[in-house]
């Protein structure tokens, strides 16, 4: 078979026209594709036929909602100046009530003798103060 123009000779000679599919037909086996059914094991077919084109469009509307839920999430997560400052006086709160805690413990497990005299540094300054 030999290919002239839009004509096909065979090998006795004779001419024939080739044979065009309409476009149509042409996109539509191009776009369709066989998918695999998420309902199969419910009865049906197991195979569903989808466009190309729906398939992307499923996949593109999905991959906006996922952005979209991620951008509302960080909206949330995100903190305003005054929130900020809040929990870094927070912490700092905490920092110190925790060396208050490990300085008290510290001073129980003190000698004796230690005790005694920050007493009497305390009363000695106190004194100190109340005399100017």
């Amino acid at each position: 078979m030999k290919l002239t123009g839009n004509r096909t000779t065979d090998s006795v000679g004779s001419i024939q026209p080739i044979r065009k599919q309409p476009d149509a037909d042409v996109n539509k086996n191009l776009v369709i594709q066989t998918v695999p059914s998420p309902c199969a094991c419910r009865g049906g077919s197991g195979m569903e036929t989808k466009p190309e084109l729906q398939r992307v469009l499923e996949s593109r509307k999905r991959d906006q909602l996922i952005r979209q839920r991620k951008q509302e999430e960080e909206a949330r997560r995100k903190i305003s100046p005054l929130e900020a400052e809040l929990l870094k006086r927070h912490m700092k709160l905490e920092e110190l009530e925790r060396q208050q805690e490990q300085q008290q413990e510290e001073n129980l497990r003190a000698p004796e003798f230690v005790k005694v005299r920050e007493n009497l540094r305390r009363t000695s300054f106190h004194a100190d103060e109340k005399e100017v």
